[in-house]
């Protein structure tokens, strides 16, 4: 049977249900594929109890045209959706050629309000679907807060990439909007959110960061606050850090120490306190260092902080034992560096969140390298390496893959080079000049291993 065919008998069937007076149907299409009498008759100021008996009725059981789906509750009212979906898209379709783009917009924005009042405050677990009812209806600040709710919903749940999508197309609507301190403030709050799934997903170095942050830190200068700034600071100080420019990363890690000491938040002190580790290991200020490494752990609150890792991409006190560890091997102080590596996989399982598992296991891997402890480093990459394919991490996979090319090449197969050749390769290209200098210095010692002098 042809589609076209179909589409005449999907057509002829609904007409005969509209004909036995079945017109309510026409508004079910708006709310989705999936619909609920309730909110259908809500918008239709009509007793739920009459919807009901005609989509269970004339609609489902006489011209098959809609299916019964269940029950569910709605917000802490816990108020009663009966649910439908239709038998096939075509009768769908039909319904929404015989509307027009304002009887639609004008349902759209119908089923969204009737859809907030029987959610009540609970809106943030149907928040893909509001945001899809306000922007069709035009109302499009609204669409951008569901969109915004619907990311960080999604960023709780790790899906990353679905995230990004919903921060987006926020920013995507955004344009649309007059200019006002309103929008620049709802286009702050996109700019800041999508910046830790851009993290687990691409990394510190990428130049969706940079570009989203550098705006962000317009935006600050006109409707934000200091917390804002703090944000913004930190995330393009990982970004200076990976380039290598040790001048824009000193300078942003002094304004955020600045800002956590006059504002005196807890948060924002323990970050700024880690961020004075990461820049004082980086470029050897080691008496800077220790005091910083003992200040994040005496500043942690783990009952506070600990959802920091959601913001930032690490925990704060995690990050500064896992630097403490490499940092005080290389200054000889071997025990305190291995009870520091050991806290950091403590760290890992009190937090639990994946970009926090995969630094973890790399910042161990790494403590293992320097020890020549081989068999245990292998163990770790390989953890690191789960993590980043199981929760499609992919910008994460060139670095396990490169450490993972040294343990390889270290162990007797010279095949592994090959990998640190091309992680190398990848790091140039995405110009993180910090890794590059690693990742040489594993290469000439895989090289040399291997008796390749001349590499």
């Amino acid at each position: 049977m042809s589609r076209n065919h179909l589409a005449e008998l999907a057509a002829d069937t609904v007409k005969q249900a509209l004909a036995a007076g079945a017109s309510d149907a026409e508004c079910t299409i708006v709310e989705g594929d999936e619909f609920s009498a309730e909110i259908i008759a809500s918008v239709l100021d009509r007793p739920p109890e009459e919807l009901v008996s005609c989509l269970s009725g004339p609609l489902s059981r006489l011209h098959n045209i809609v299916v019964p789906l269940g029950v569910q509750r709605a917000g802490q009212a816990r108020n009663r959706l009966s649910r439908y979906r239709f038998r096939h898209h075509l009768f769908q379709r039909y319904f929404e050629s015989s509307q027009d783009v304002i009887e639609r917009s004008r349902l759209h924005e119908a089923v969204g309000k009737a859809l907030e009042m029987f959610y009540g405050g609970q809106t943030d677990e149907i928040a893909v679907r509001l945001a899809r009812h306000f922007e069709f209806a035009n109302l499009r600040d609204k669409a951008i807060s569901y969109l915004l709710a619907a990311g960080k919903r999604a960023q709780i749940l790790f899906a990353n990439e679905e995230a990004i999508e919903h921060f987006k197309r926020g920013l995507s609507l955004i344009a649309f909007l007059p200019e006002s301190p309103e929008r620049d403030r709802l286009e702050l709050q996109l700019q800041l959110a999508i910046g830790t799934p851009l993290i687990a997903t691409h990394g510190h170095n990428s130049a969706a960061i940079e570009q989203a942050y550098s705006r962000a830190r317009q935006l600050v200068e006109r409707c934000g606050d200091r917390k804002d700034l703090f944000q913004v600071l930190s995330l393009l100080k990982s970004y200076y850090n990976l380039r290598g420019d040790r001048k824009n990363s000193e300078e942003t890690a002094r304004a955020m120490l600045r800002i956590a000491e006059e504002t005196g938040d807890g948060e924002l002190l323990v970050t700024s306190a880690v961020k004075m580790v990461t820049n004082s290991y980086y470029y050897g200020q080691w008496a800077e260092f220790r005091n910083y490494v003992d200040r994040t752990i005496q500043l942690y609150d783990p009952q506070k902080h600990r959802t920091l890792a959601y913001r930032i991409g690490a925990d704060p006190k995690g990050q500064a034992l896992a630097l403490g560890g490499l940092g005080f091997w290389m200054l000889g102080f071997p025990d305190q560096a291995r009870r520091c590596t050991e806290a950091v996989l403590a760290s890992e399982r009190d937090v639990a969140i994946p970009v926090w598992s995969w630094f973890a296991y790399y910042y161990v891997t790494s403590f293992h390298i320097y020890a020549e402890e081989l068999a245990a480093a292998r163990h770790w990459i390989d953890e690191a390496l789960r993590v980043s394919k199981e929760q499609g991490m992919s910008h994460y996979l060139p670095y396990t893959e490169s450490v993972l090319g040294w343990l390889i090449a270290r162990t007797g197969d010279q095949g592994g080079i090959s990998k640190l050749h091309q992680g190398l390769a990848w790091l140039r290209e995405i110009g993180d000049l910090m890794n590059s200098l690693l990742f040489l210095r594993l290469l000439a010692d895989a090289c040399l291993t291997h008796r390749l002098v001349s590499e």
